[in-house]
């Protein structure tokens, strides 16, 4: 069963797909519950990313990221790996909005070891589908801060602004 969010960004389509076709912008934007400890390649656009995931109750997974497919300005898609049994398949779909960009992102389980189909279904997939949802109010606050206001908080908290680099 997938978790999505859905958010309109203010920012074209084009700028929005500008900042995603680089990995290493999804994980400023996704906030302190992804945690990068390689990119791939290390220089230039990443498309693979090792990563460690903070999940509910204290769950703690490494996970291969990469980038499968780039449609721009209109899709990315991947896949993540976790462990020998667990993989996802990660989207994110734009569409022009008469307000900007409507930004659709989707997790959807492909395989799953026992635990962590226990865990999905306990509470998982809401957890998954909060996650996303700030994942996309960070990138509307990015949009905020491309658009030049000043009162726009950092997407990422801490770890700084997805303009910053």
């Amino acid at each position: 069963m997938e978790a999505s969010a859905e958010r309109v960004v203010e920012a074209t389509p084009d700028a929005v797909f500008g900042l995603l076709a680089d990995l290493a912008q999804h994980w400023r934007l996704a906030g302190d519950w992804v945690e990068v400890l390689a990119l791939e390649p290390p220089t230039g656009p990443a498309r693979g990313a090792v990563v460690r995931l903070r999940g509910p109750l204290g769950v703690r997974r490494v996970a291969r990221t990469r980038v499968d497919v780039i449609e721009s300005p209109v899709r990315l898609a991947g896949q993540a790996h976790a462990g020998r049994a667990t993989r996802a398949a990660v989207e994110w779909r734009l569409e022009p909005a008469e307000e900007g960009t409507r930004v659709r992102l989707g997790l959807v389980p492909v395989r799953a070891s026992p635990a962590d189909r226990a865990l999905w279904a306990l509470g998982g997939r809401r957890w998954a589908q909060r996650r996303l949802q700030a994942t996309l109010e960070h990138l509307g606050q990015w949009a905020a801060i491309r658009r030049g206001q000043a009162s726009a908080p950092s997407p990422a908290g801490t770890r700084g602004s997805p303009s910053a680099r």
